[in-house]
């Protein structure tokens, strides 16, 4: 997927500086404070959903021509559903990835979270729920990109015998299990997640062409 952690990264970039300053004011982390917003949202973001396509796609659709979108906006909106709807979006833009591994006959039991989007409670949550499987948080999040590197050296080299040497360096800090209630209401919104980006390729289309021929007119 091309922007995931990133689609997050870019509204809070764009749109939470306060948050970004009273965290660093606090000595917290800003996904802390943002947590205390998302605390008090529901499934489908009050009616909203997000295409998280900020640099176009790669899985599942391999379409440079994606855009983002925030589709059903309403007056009512708050700036917390619109946080939850980005969670939301990248989540059900996996779980098409996710199912394509399924479709395989690929049993998976469990998936370990890690980076900095793993900090987020709700957005593992999220996660559990339009998966319908549990998620694992590991005790070092940050450094699991590095760990996986240095495991992946150390096989490569002879120092470890296979990838089965992880679980050594892994610890376990919690199990976030999926909601029934929440998985059924996600099983009926990811067909209308799928159905909005097929009903708007080729608007993107059109969007691209019109920008490439502004460039060439200026």
């Amino acid at each position: 997927m091309q922007s995931g952690g990133g689609a997050y990264s870019w509204y809070i970039n764009k749109f939470c500086q306060y948050e970004q300053n009273l965290a660093q004011k606090e000595h917290k982390s800003i996904y802390e404070i943002l947590e205390q917003e998302l605390t008090n949202t529901s499934v489908g973001s009050n009616g909203l959903l997000f295409l998280p396509y900020l640099i176009g796609e790669r899985s599942p659709w391999w379409n440079t021509n994606a855009k983002a979108n925030f589709i059903g906006l309403k007056m009512e909106h708050q700036r917390k559903d619109l946080l939850r709807a980005i969670q939301e979006g990248v989540a059900m833009n996996l779980n098409i990835i996710l199912n394509i591994f399924k479709a395989e006959n690929i049993h998976i039991s469990e998936l370990v979270a890690v980076g900095g989007g793993a900090k987020s409670k709700s957005w593992q949550k999220i996660f559990a729920d339009v998966y319908n499987t549990k998620i694992i948080l590991p005790k070092l999040l940050d450094e699991a990109a590095s760990m996986g590197a240095a495991i992946t050296a150390g096989v490569g080299i002879g120092i470890f015998k296979d990838f089965e040497v992880a679980s050594k360096f892994i610890s376990l800090d919690k199990i976030i299990e999926p909601t029934p209630t929440n998985v059924k209401k996600y099983q009926k919104l990811q067909p209308i997640f799928e159905k909005a980006y097929l009903q708007l390729q080729s608007l993107f289309e059109q969007l691209n062409d019109f920008s490439e021929k502004r460039v060439l007119d200026e």
